[in-house]
């Protein structure tokens, strides 16, 4: 018999999420951090991570969209609310 297990307790804003290889980058339903999803193979579960943890400061306002620049360098751009952008290297 299946049954459905809860994998983690962190919700997303409903905007479009970044697929990056074989993880997943989304605005969390704050829309202040951002979070990085990945199946961890040792703890057999998705794992949920706050990218923004280190630099709360990232966002002032609310993330209202992500853009992924890949060339000439890998750049994870949020935009704001407030009309400014923030950028993740």
């Amino acid at each position: 018999e299946n049954q459905l297990q809860q994998q983690e307790a962190y919700g997303s804003a409903p905007q479009q999420q970044i697929l990056l290889g074989d993880q997943i980058i989304y605005i969390a339903v704050d829309r202040r951090n951002l979070r990085v999803r990945q199946y961890e193979c040792r703890a057999v579960n998705w794992l949920s991570t706050d990218l923004t943890f280190p630099s709360e400061h990232f966002t002032v306002g609310d993330i209202i969209e992500l853009a992924w620049q890949q060339d000439p360098d890998n750049f994870l751009w949020a935009n704001l609310r407030d009309g400014t952008m923030a950028c993740l290297t």
